[in-house]
């Protein structure tokens, strides 16, 4: 696989992770407690199956999917160019999208959350917020202001949210890694059942000489 498909792929594994897997509510995505359903994700949820087909693609499994999928996969020219942390809290602060700043830069999704790790801004922000619908006149004249809270009220809750959001990214990796782990193992598996088979056929032609002998020397 060429190296610019492989970028591209890990690009839209990032953004499926970014824009639904981590601020993910679904209630069946959890068993008891808090731990993950990885059995629905792979195999009920869209995203959660997408994401399971690109890291088949990274593998080299299933070849007609990756058939498929690959003609979806458009490499894009990269400019390298460098993004420096000032450069990126400005684009944050114009509400753009980490997909949106990094084909504007022009750097895949390994390097900016790479950049983003170096400047300790893993789970800072969430989801770009919605630009703001104009309201009419008539319409604005009866809305309802809400009373003005000071600012410190909130304070706790801002720094317990980014702690989970911390939280939940880090499990996230963990997930990845947890699967990637169960993809080596299932290799290990396969391999070691083709030395048994092969040692059962061993056996199997060891058993038919002993016999042919003893009815030789009989």
């Amino acid at each position: 696989m060429e190296k610019s498909i492989r970028r591209e792929i890990n690009n839209k594994i990032g953004d499926i992770i970014e824009n639904h897997c981590r601020n993910c509510e679904d209630p069946k995505r959890y068993l008891k407690g808090s731990l993950h359903n990885n059995q629905y994700c792979n195999t009920q949820c869209k995203h959660g199956m997408e994401l399971k087909e690109y890291g088949e693609l990274l593998e080299g499994k299933e070849q007609k999917v990756m058939s498929e999928k690959v003609k979806d996969v458009e490499p894009k020219e990269v400019k390298d160019q460098e993004l420096t942390k000032e450069e990126y809290l400005t684009y944050k602060k114009n509400d753009l999208t980490d997909k949106e700043i990094r084909d504007k830069v022009g750097i895949d999704h390994n390097k900016l959350h790479s950049l983003k790790k170096k400047w300790d801004l893993i789970g800072k922000f969430g989801p770009a917020k919605p630009k703001p619908v104009k309201v009419a006149p008539s319409e604005e004249k009866r809305e309802i202001q809400p009373d003005k809270k000071p600012i410190n009220q909130y304070e706790p809750l801002k720094h317990e949210n980014e702690k989970l959001k911390t939280t939940v990214d880090a499990l996230l990796q963990e997930r990845l890694r947890m699967l990637e782990t169960v993809s080596n193992l299932e290799r290990e598996l396969t391999t070691y059942q083709n030395r048994v088979n092969e040692l059962v056929r061993y056996k199997t032609k060891y058993d038919a000489t002993k016999e042919a002998l003893k009815v030789h020397l009989e």
